[in-house]
């Protein structure tokens, strides 16, 4: 067992990441792939700096990762909301994925205010 199978935030953002990638496989054809591809590396790069993260021996380590889950996350929301835009998926499927990420959004911002306290 990994040390970020513990972490609550891990499984959360490794969910998130898989419904990503099955709403990009409903992606028409005629969707350019480096749209497809970037939410979906966007979306796996955050459970994956999350499990860096927790492998690292020292606070200011396992910060930088979080850190970075934490821009993935953010990246991955924009490609949704351009997604949203173009018409790519529906309110029910947007909000549905939006709230998932929000929420590893918030387990990723306590993660790290922990350890900025040092905790």
């Amino acid at each position: 067992m990994s040390r970020s199978d513990g972490l609550r935030v891990w499984h959360a953002a490794r969910d998130y990441a898989d419904q990503i990638c099955v709403f990009c496989e409903t992606l028409p054809r005629g969707v350019p792939t480096g749209l497809r591809g970037q939410l979906m590396r966007a979306a796996n790069a955050v459970p994956d700096n999350i499990a860096e993260g927790a492998g690292r021996a020292t606070r200011g380590e396992k910060l930088k990762y979080f850190r970075y889950a934490r821009g993935e996350l953010e990246e991955s929301q924009s490609q949704l909301k351009g997604c949203r835009k173009k018409g790519l998926l529906d309110d029910s499927t947007y909000f549905r994925l939006w709230n998932r990420a929000v929420a590893v959004g918030k387990m990723l911002a306590s993660l790290i205010a922990g350890l900025e306290r040092g905790e």
